[in-house]
């Protein structure tokens, strides 16, 4: 009898979701039971289905097969609009406590009330600043910020239906590799012209940098931001960049890109987005007596591979431990500290 092998869409996925039976249950139109089946292994099917990395093999043809609600999703963006659409039971959200661990309670705070453990999972949300001159002029937003005053906020309504104002008109000027998203909405919120700064590769989805080109995002290469300068008002006007050309290799044999001697040169813009890197959100580790280590180059929390415990009843995981990954890998990580119930007494 010939071996057995997992799918490779099987073996790739971190949750090992059975996706062979459930796109099968798609295509026969069993959506619940397709629901059930990824419910097994995935407790958010229709977030991963939007976030889902770009290389995932799991969207074999089922808009072939169904044009709901959107011809380009993927099979489990489908499926979990289809649960909706028909009824299907959503999990209930706890109501907000309106406290927030590491600003009005402590992880000390937690375990003083009775708590008998703590999971750390507060992801990589902080913007990694470039540390030039001119960051903290007016009208200059990091990536996030930028992004969720938008789609969080509805700030492209204000001030009528929104209370939380963005600024974006005349050139738009992003600075650093994963800016496509921010640089296509700062067009449709009608900017002038919206231009990326980088120095190596865009980051994104191939599609959304293609649509990101036809929209009118503008790209220029092997470049780096020096200063902002802004008005006697302290509105950002100009951004000083130098273009960078190959130079010696470092420890791993990569060229490394330095500043071109004299190639200084102005960028005319209104508005900026800090479109870099972000780091692991840390302020509860911080602010806690027991020591929690966090790593001094990537601000991750170090844990025991093994359980993710940090100390004796802190684990933590995803972002804040691996530095930014998907949101599959958080999931992963949220099963893998089973070693928590040992510190729950029920």
């Amino acid at each position: 009898m010939p071996p057995i092998h997992t799918p490779l869409c099987v073996e790739m996925c971190p949750l090992r979701v059975d996706i062979p039976e459930f796109i099968k249950l798609v295509r026969l139109g069993n959506y619940g039971e397709a629901a059930e089946k990824i419910r097994q292994k995935n407790c958010m099917p229709s977030v991963c289905g939007r976030v889902c990395p770009p290389r995932s093999i799991m969207r074999h043809g089922v808009q072939k097969h169904h044009r709901r609600p959107d011809k380009r999703s993927s099979p489990r963006k489908v499926r979990s609009d289809l649960e909706l659409e028909t009824g299907a039971a959503v999990p209930e959200v706890a109501p907000s406590t309106g406290k927030s661990v590491g600003k009005t309670l402590t992880i000390d705070d937690l375990f003083e009330e009775g708590f008998n453990a703590v999971f750390l999972d507060t992801g990589a949300g902080l913007p990694k600043l470039l540390g030039i001159p001119g960051e903290n002029l007016c009208g200059v937003y990091s990536l996030n910020e930028f992004l969720l005053r938008i789609n969080l906020m509805k700030a492209d309504l204000f001030p009528y239906k929104s209370k939380t104002p963005i600024k974006v008109r005349g050139r738009v000027a992003i600075l650093g590799a994963r800016g496509m998203d921010a640089a296509r909405s700062a067009l449709r919120l009608g900017a002038e012209e919206a231009c990326i700064f980088y120095q190596r590769k865009v980051v994104g989805r191939v599609d959304d940098i293609r649509r990101g080109l036809e929209e009118g995002v503008k790209l220029h290469s092997s470049t780096k931001p020096v200063r902002l300068i802004g008005d006697e008002k302290r509105w950002v006007k100009l951004v000083e960049l130098v273009k960078l050309k190959p130079g010696p290799p470092d420890r791993t044999g990569k060229l490394k890109l330095i500043p071109e001697q004299g190639s200084e040169f102005l960028y005319s813009a209104e508005t900026v987005i800090i479109a870099t890197e972000h780091i692991p959100n840390t302020i509860a580790a911080a602010s806690t007596k027991r020591s929690i280590k966090i790593a001094e180059k990537n601000k991750t929390i170090i844990v025991n591979q093994e359980t993710l415990e940090a100390v004796n009843g802190i684990f933590a995981g995803g972002d804040v431990v691996s530095g930014a990954a998907s949101v599959i890998k958080a999931i992963e990580a949220g099963k893998k500290s089973s070693p928590i119930n040992k510190h729950i007494h029920l």
